[in-house]
């Protein structure tokens, strides 16, 4: 992405915060990178980021998958 548009550099890697709240459930919180690198208008850094919005969603989900009730 960073050929494309330098600027695209400011969110990759990508970022993500976990942690555990009060009750004792496990939170995911994170930045769609669709959102990121949507305001650059490249569709080429528009797909990057919405394979990676899909990358991201199947990793939370296969991690609460795994970490079950």
């Amino acid at each position: 992405m960073t050929r494309r548009r330098l600027g695209a550099g400011l969110y990759a890697p990508l970022r993500a915060l976990i942690y555990e709240d009060d009750p004792g459930q496990t939170c995911v919180e994170y930045d769609q990178p669709s959102s990121q690198f949507g305001q650059f208008g490249d569709e080429r850094i528009d797909e990057v980021g919405r394979e990676l919005d899909r990358k991201m969603d199947r990793l939370v989900t296969t991690a609460v998958a795994v970490q079950g009730p």
